[in-house]
Formats: structure tokens, sequence, C-alpha cells
């Protein structure tokens, strides 16, 4: 455009510059709604391998510091090897960040926990739990979550590869719920 002053281009580059910065925040305030709803909070370590406490607590109708992931189930921390090394997997993930926490409940659980989602950005911690073996899939809890599919492939994938709770050398053979129950059961040769 020759025929435009210099003041005029660079008046018109200006209006560019703020054109394609107004279009940035535009994108930028849609992406963070497209994220779903949470609050943030600090994590400051795993307690097991389904369990997180926080470094402060959240205001719910009451204060919780302890998070139970919704839609993954963990071996028991008696569960040697695999709850430890469950807990170790969580840790790794989530020790000393800044998480996105999206409660499915505003009301805590028997065990004084708040049952959520974690998320690290714009990724569930739940997946990379599944994808290394720590964990599997709560099918009762995960009905309807967005990322069902991507977790049933993940679990799949350890499973097939023999990860973690799926080594065959060294199965999980019993649930955490079964393995407590044997433990409170007395044992049938005391009179």
């Amino acid at each position: 455009m020759p025929w435009l002053s210099i003041q005029d281009r660079r008046r018109r580059l200006w209006l560019q510059g703020i054109l394609v910065g107004l279009a940035l925040l535009v994108v930028m305030a849609l992406g963070a709604r497209a994220q779903s709803p949470g609050v943030a909070a600090v994590v400051d370590r795993a307690l097991s391998g389904q369990s997180v406490e926080l470094l402060y607590p959240l205001k719910t109708p009451a204060e919780v510091n302890i998070l139970r992931l919704a839609g993954i189930t963990a071996p028991d921390l008696d569960q040697v090897p695999w709850g430890p090394a469950a807990r170790d997997c969580l840790n790794q993930q989530v020790r000393e960040q800044t998480a996105r926490i999206e409660a499915i409940d505003t009301n805590v659980d028997d065990y004084g926990r708040l049952w959520a989602y974690v998320w690290l950005g714009d990724r569930l911690v739940n997946q990379p739990l599944l994808a290394e073996g720590c964990v599997y899939i709560d099918e009762d809890a995960l009905v309807h979550h967005s990322q069902r599919q991507d977790w049933i492939h993940a679990q799949e994938r350890a499973r097939l590869l023999g990860l973690g709770i799926w080594n065959p050398d060294q199965p999980l053979r019993q649930s955490p719920t079964a393995f407590r129950e044997a433990q409170t059961t007395p044992s049938s040769t005391e009179p």
C-alpha cells in the first residue's frame, strides 16, 4: 500500500497488533472455560495409591485436606508390594504440585475424604497411574466420565504389557476390599 503515509502504516500495524492480542485473549479465555471447573490446591503428598493430602484444607461444607481419587481403586497399603508401589507412583505424580481439584460431591466419605478428580494442567492424574499398572479402574465410579475410553485403553495396555499389578510373575490376586475382609475374618482353625 504505497499510497499510505508512514504514520498510517504504523497505525495500521498498531491496530493489527491490538486485534491479534485481543484474539489471543479470547482464545485463552475459551480454553480456560473448556477445562472442567475446579479449585486450585497444593498437594502435599500421597497417602496411598488413591488418596492425597493437601497442604491447606479446602473449604467445602466442612474443611477437608484429604482427597480420594475418583474413578480408580488402588491396592491396600498392606498388600505388599503393590500398595506401597501405588502410593509411590501417585507421589511421583503429585507431590508438592499445584493441582486443580474437581470434587464429585461436596460431602466427605466415612474416612473424612473428599472424592474428587485431580488434574495437573489438562491431564487427569488417573490415566498415568492406570498406564503404569499402579491402580485399576473403579467401574462403578467411572460410568459416564469423558475420559473413560482413554482410561480403559491405558489399563488394557498395562495389563497386556504385564506392568505393576498385572505382572504375570506377581499379579495382584485380591481386591483391596477382599484383602481387608480376609484380614478381619477370624481364622477357621480357631476354636
